[in-house]
């Protein structure tokens, strides 16, 4: 089975010549037209502070592994519930990734976590790029390599999709004054337990 994350994203052109044509009545050369190649501008932040890479805050250079970061913000949502960082404005949670040092998923959900997987998700969020997967290949590559991959299986699937589709009202467990029963996925799938409305 799958999970689909869907966002509209930022995006950065990388078509040099054509953004220097662009640039060309404002007599722009293309010297300083590789210098907008940037996913923001000198002066603006964009992106969604609870999931912004370090280097990204601090508006320098961009590569993959700014994504990787926030990737890692991602999985850790996903693992605990919880962001990375609690904070109550965006500037709070941007010097959070900046200066801050996360702790451990497993530290934050009493679901069970291996600690391989821990490891992949801490490693994605290393202030330093140079500290994180180079490439988003080897991280799947050592995710594959997680024990816990292999014991989901189209069986599982099937079974925890079918549950899902039956009315909430019928499920073991709910109640009336209850809005939203409680789901415990399939055995190997991390003891996740499932909110599902």
């Amino acid at each position: 089975d799958f999970v689909k994350v869907l966002d509209f994203g930022l995006v950065k052109r990388t078509d040099v010549e054509a953004l220097a044509l662009d640039d060309s009545e404002s007599g722009d050369s293309l010297a300083e037209s590789l210098e907008k190649l940037h996913l923001t501008r000198a002066g603006s932040i964009a992106g969604t502070p609870a999931f912004m890479a370090p280097e990204q805050i601090r508006m320098l250079r961009l590569d993959q592994r700014a994504d990787l970061y926030s990737l890692g913000c991602v999985a850790y949502y996903m693992l605990t519930g919880k962001l990375v960082f609690r904070a109550t404005s965006p500037v709070q949670m941007w010097m959070m990734h900046i200066g801050h040092l996360p702790e451990p998923p497993s530290r934050h959900t009493t679901n069970r976590i291996p600690r391989e997987l821990d490891a992949v998700v801490m490693r994605c969020l290393e202030k330093e790029p140079a500290l994180r997967f180079k490439t988003a290949t080897s991280l799947r590559l050592t995710l594959q390599a997680i024990p816990f991959e292999s014991s989901w299986t189209n069986e599982h699937a099937r079974d925890w999709w079918r549950r899902l589709r039956t009315p909430a009202e019928s499920r073991p467990g709910a109640s009336e004054s209850s809005p939203t029963a409680t789901m415990e996925a399939p055995s190997g799938d991390l003891g996740i337990k499932r909110n599902i409305p």
